[in-house]
């Protein structure tokens, strides 16, 4: 498969390089003012070095595009907006914005142009989680795991790269718990830079707890794993050294270190299966959740009070339903308010009072005439994209 790189990110540079080194793929475009672009040109001399990235758009020698998370999120969102359009399969660096809309925005594009979009998160695809899933098949209780606590260390991290953690987090906190149903969020005196966040989650199969712990210069997070089949910690350190997990389940000791893991050159095999739209997770769809959970926190943290998550498809007839949701209301609204006041302006002398109930039936006809636009949209949900809607996701991956 042939590659382009469209902005450099630490993520996607390491990604690149891992597609310069594979014998089964390419690197043959690229983008971007970064230092790593250097090394690079280095592992892929032949790859074609452009000076704008919408020469991309005109050109078909590339089959995917990885794209980073560079520049201002308006031109992250507008070049994506224009590879989805195009059609162009794209691994995005995730998350590229902190706009939940953006995200659903992009699927909606998709399914109207036949695009994909694949979120690159690495630590979903780690062996570590397959080995826990196989570990707990073994296991005779049904509900092995009652409590998933995730401590991501956050000494040094701004509000921004707090969130960016949380949202990955609970991407891999729900290949576990299944969908998150409920979150509830607290922070200390320095809620604007987040640095003691914590959040609560009740999943459809166990509950969540993620919290930011200050004043430790470990980077990186620990999560442990509790339930009747017993207890177990995971390290999941950012720097590049080896995952472990450790513990007990069901009366044996378990001690497994991954030394060898490269996040780049592994994820590639899923990168090929998600971009020939075979089924896999995480999808664009489970990316857009994951900004959804985001979003709840931040609302939970203003309100101080629990949020219900209600998930929902997010396509074009969906939105005009609850436009045309909305208009109702409105037109109800309206009609209320015109037969309570038409009196009022007869008794004033008004002459065009005479003539709302015509008023009132042209609106009416209006708003009748636009439900007929239901009929431009395909039945049965035609422009869903392959690798948007898929069914909850057994423990891990």
């Amino acid at each position: 498969m042939r590659f382009g790189l469209l902005g450099i990110d630490p993520p996607m540079a390491e990604l690149a390089l891992a597609v310069a080194a594979s014998p089964d793929h390419q690197l043959v475009w690229l983008w971007g003012s970064d230092p790593a672009l250097h090394s690079l040109m280095a592992a892929a001399p032949s790859a074609q070095l452009a000076s704008a990235w919408e020469d991309l758009l005109a050109l078909d020698t590339v089959d995917a595009v990885l794209a980073g998370a560079v520049g201002s999120e308006d031109d992250r969102l507008e070049r994506l907006r224009h590879l989805a359009q195009a059609a162009i399969p794209t691994v995005v660096s995730h998350p590229f914005c902190s706009s939940m809309l953006a995200y659903y925005e992009l699927d909606m594009i998709c399914q109207q142009s036949g695009g994909i979009l694949v979120p690159y998160v690495p630590a979903r695809w780690h062996p570590l989680w397959s080995d826990l899933s196989a570990l707990t098949a073994e296991a005779p209780e049904a509900h092995a795991w009652e409590l998933l606590a995730i401590e991501r260390h956050a000494s040094a991290l701004s509000r921004v790269q707090v969130l960016e953690g949380l949202i990955r987090d609970l991407e891999l906190a729900r290949g576990l718990a299944g969908d998150l149903l409920r979150v509830t969020a607290m922070a200390g005196p320095d809620e604007r830079g987040l640095a003691t966040l914590s959040v609560t989650a009740a999943g459809s199969r166990m509950m969540v707890r993620w919290s930011a712990v200050p004043g430790e210069p470990w980077r990186g997070a620990h999560a442990l794993l509790s339930g009747p089949l017993g207890e177990c910690r995971i390290d999941m350190p950012d720097d590049g050294t080896a995952w472990r997990l450790a513990g007990r389940l069901a009366q044996r000791s378990v001690d497994l270190a991954y030394p060898h893991w490269r996040a780049g050159e592994a994820s590639l095999p899923h990168l090929a299966r998600a971009l020939a739209r075979q089924p896999g997770r995480p999808s664009w769809l489970d990316a857009a959740r994951g900004m959804e959970l985001a979003d709840a926190v931040e609302r939970s943290l203003e309100r101080g009070r629990t949020i219900a998550m209600h998930y929902g498809e997010h396509n074009e007839a969906e939105t005009f339903k609850a436009v045309m949701s909305g208009g109702g209301c409105l037109m109800l609204v309206l009609a209320m308010t015109m037969f309570v006041l038409a009196p009022f302006a007869r008794a004033l002398g008004l002459k065009l009072a005479d003539y709302w109930p015509y008023a009132l039936l042209a609106l009416l006809a209006l708003f009748l005439l636009a439900q007929t636009l239901r009929l431009a949209f395909p039945p049965g949900g035609e422009n869903s994209s392959p690798a948007t809607h898929q069914p909850p996701h057994p423990r891990g991956e």
